[in-house]
């Protein structure tokens, strides 16, 4: 987040110091090797009807430069950074950063956390979020690489519902393991004399 803040500040510092050093340094680029300038105070003509229909709207070549390419250029990248990480949104990530569990905690900070209190109502939600995030990934993880384990290219047209039971049987391995064989042979037993007698 402190690199875009950075970057952020940079482009608008280009955009209002800017054109100026890199107008002389074009200017210099062009003398040295040769290469035509135009006149840059020559009307501009920014239609196909020429410079003739645009008495009332002329624009000099230097500012067509300067305005149309630009700044329009740099406020299409401000605009960019600023719709991806608006100040709400990076003063979010900077403050969770402090509940981060890497390296135990390192970054943990109690006037941070009471900032993000202050800040946000949904504190109690947004914490159990971020606690439970690692957990809940690990989870997923864990259940896509049982499932490349499970549907092999021998069984790539398993049902949607065999393979669920497949996997939970798989994943809940220490208590599919205390589960014998014949205990299910008796449930299903059971359940057949059940019906019989309905």
């Amino acid at each position: 987040m402190n690199l875009v803040r950075s970057t952020k500040h940079l482009i608008q510092g280009l955009r209002e110091n800017g054109w100026d050093i890199l107008f002389t340094n074009v200017i210099s680029f062009c003398e040295k090797h040769g290469i035509e300038i135009p006149d840059l105070n020559d009307v501009h003509s920014t239609t196909r009807f020429g410079c003739s229909r645009l008495e009332e709207n002329q624009v000099t070549i230097q500012h067509c430069f300067k305005v149309e390419i630009f700044f329009t250029t740099i406020d299409k990248q401000l605009q960019e950074l600023n719709s991806r990480f608006s100040e709400q949104t990076m003063n979010l990530s900077t403050l969770s950063c402090s509940l981060s569990p890497k390296d135990g905690y390192k970054a943990f900070s109690i006037d941070t956390i009471c900032s993000l209190v202050e800040t946000y109502f949904l504190i109690d939600r947004l914490l159990r979020l971020i606690m439970t995030l690692p957990v809940s990934t690990a989870t997923t993880e864990r259940s896509f690489s049982a499932m490349k384990i499970i549907k092999t290219k021998l069984r790539n047209k398993m049902d949607d519902g065999f393979l669920g039971d497949s996997m939970t049987v798989y994943i809940e391995g220490e208590i599919s393991a205390s589960i014998s064989s014949e205990s299910i042979t008796d449930d299903f037993k059971s359940l057949g004399t059940r019906k019989a007698l309905l």
